[in-house]
C-alpha cells in the first residue's frame, strides 16, 4: 500500500528547491529560460492573430491552436522539473536528461488537463449560457442612437453569470486541493493512474488530519 504524508512532501519540495538553487546560477539560468519558452509561441500567436483577423480571418483559430499546441509542448521541460522536485530529490535535482524531462512533464501534463476537464465544462456551460441568452437584447445593446437601457431580465441574467462564476471558483478550489495530493503521488510513483487513485488520496488526507488531532 502506497502511504506518504503528502503535506510534507508538499512542504519539502520547496526547501529541497531553496537548498538546491540559492547559489547555483547556471541552473537558475537554464529554469528561467524553460519558464520564458511558452510565452514566446504566445506572443507570436497574438502577433499572427491580429493579422489573421485582419487579412485572413479563416486562419485565425488555427493559428491559435497551432500557437497554443507549441506553447504547451515548450513548457513540457519545466512541468518535468516540477515532477522531479516532488519526488523528493535533495538537494534540488539538476537540469539534465532532458528526454526524462520531457516525458515526465507531459504525463505530468495529462494529469493536470484531466482534473482540469470539470472546471473548464463548467465554464464553456456557463458561458454558452450567458451567450444564448443575451442574444434577443444584441439589437438594444448595439442600438447607439438611444441611451443604453438595461432591462430588468438582463440584470437578473449578469446576477446569474456572477453565481456561476462563484460555482466555478468553488470548483476549482475543490479540485486544486485534490489536485496538488494527486501531483505528489504521481511524481512519486510515476503513475499516472495513481493520480486519479481517490481513494488513496483521501485516506492520506484522512491520515494527515487524524496525525494532527492526535499531536500533544
Amino acid at each position: 500500500m502506497f502511504n506518504l504524508d503528502f503535506g510534507k512532501l508538499i512542504g519539502d519540495s520547496f526547501e529541497y528547491s531553496k537548498e538546491g538553487l540559492v547559489g547555483h546560477w547556471g541552473k537558475w539560468i537554464i529554469l528561467i529560460i524553460l519558464g520564458l519558452l511558452p510565452a514566446i509561441p504566445i506572443m507570436f500567436g497574438i502577433i499572427f492573430g491580429i493579422v489573421a483577423a485582419m487579412t485572413a480571418p479563416a486562419m485565425l483559430i488555427p493559428t491559435v491552436v497551432i500557437m497554443l499546441i507549441i506553447a504547451i509542448i515548450l513548457a513540457f521541460p519545466l512541468l518535468g522539473y516540477t515532477v522531479r522536485i516532488y519526488r523528493g530529490e535533495s538537494p534540488a535535482p539538476e537540469v539534465n536528461n532532458w528526454g526524462s524531462l520531457f516525458s515526465d512533464g507531459a504525463k505530468l501534463f495529462v494529469v493536470l488537463l484531466i482534473y482540469a476537464i470539470p472546471v473548464l465544462i463548467l465554464a464553456i456551460a456557463l458561458l454558452g449560457s450567458v451567450i444564448l441568452a443575451m442574444i434577443p437584447y444584441l439589437p438594444q445593446l448595439m442600438n447607439t442612437s438611444q441611451p443604453m437601457m438595461i432591462p430588468d431580465a438582463m440584470m437578473g441574467l449578469i446576477g446569474a453569470a456572477i453565481f456561476g462564476v462563484v460555482i466555478i471558483i468553488l470548483v476549482a478550489l475543490i479540485i486544486w486541493l485534490i489536485e496538488a495530493t494527486a501531483v505528489v503521488r504521481f511524481s512519486r510513483t510515476n503513475s499516472i493512474g495513481e493520480a486519479f487513485n481517490f481513494g488513496e488520496i483521501f485516506s492520506a488526507w484522512a491520515k494527515s488530519a487524524w496525525d494532527r488531532i492526535s499531536l500533544p
